[in-house]
């Protein structure tokens, strides 16, 4: 994992120390869980991600409305981003 900077690991109590990890292309996989950047096929699951309002109760701008309005949200928050999302 050199190639990822610092890195994500178990130290002697197992408690999760994580590191500052770049995501250009980057992608973790464990049998549960796979960290990537956002995709444009990911469009779907951004919207429906980002449109319960149950969900995005306490986020500024949120819920989507409709798929254009993800469509923005992912070419100004989630496209070609290399540390994640803002609001």
């Amino acid at each position: 994992m050199d190639d990822l900077g610092e890195y994500v690991r178990y130290n002697e109590r197992d408690k999760l120390e994580v590191g500052e990890i770049q995501m250009d292309n980057t992608r973790i996989e464990t049998n549960r869980l796979i960290l990537r950047r956002f995709e444009e096929n990911d469009m779907e699951a951004i919207y429906l991600l980002f449109s319960n309002e149950e969900v995005n109760t306490f986020l500024p701008m949120y819920p989507l409305k409709d798929m254009d309005e993800t469509k923005v949200f992912f070419e100004k928050k989630l496209k070609d981003k290399k540390w994640g999302c803002s609001a």
